[in-house]
């Protein structure tokens, strides 16, 4: 089991450093594989993010793609959304949250999708 959860961590950081949302991947894997629930698999999930996201961070911004002014609004927002997702989710039942995460993963995986077949047909034309 250790080399599983290596390689998911492993896989989740690499996509994590590409952009693509590590705890997608990790918090399926958790709840799918594992049986974690869905707060103590986002729990998890947080804990790996903040070393990942410290180093991504450092790395980024030695590289000169770190924008803090323009950053600022976007931390104020997420902040204010974390406060009123937490006051949320002791009203939700654990079900209903793996069934939202679930939605959210479908509908963006769809939009993802969408956007790259109508980019396909644009460059045909």
């Amino acid at each position: 089991m250790l080399f599983q959860i290596f390689a998911a961590s492993f896989i989740s950081g690499i996509l994590g450093a590409m952009g693509f949302g590590s705890g997608t991947v990790l918090i399926i894997w958790l709840t799918s594989y594992l049986s974690y629930g869905q707060l103590r698999a986002q729990g998890v999930n947080l804990m790996f993010f903040i070393p990942c996201a410290a180093v991504s961070l450092l790395l980024l911004h030695k590289k000169g793609y770190v924008e803090i002014r323009r950053a600022l609004p976007i931390i104020f927002g997420g902040l204010i959304g974390i406060f009123i997702g937490q006051s949320l989710i002791g009203f939700l039942p654990a079900e209903h949250l793996r069934r939202l995460f679930g939605s959210f993963v479908v509908i963006i995986a769809a939009v993802r999708l969408l956007g790259m077949i109508r980019k396909k047909d644009a460059v045909k034309k």
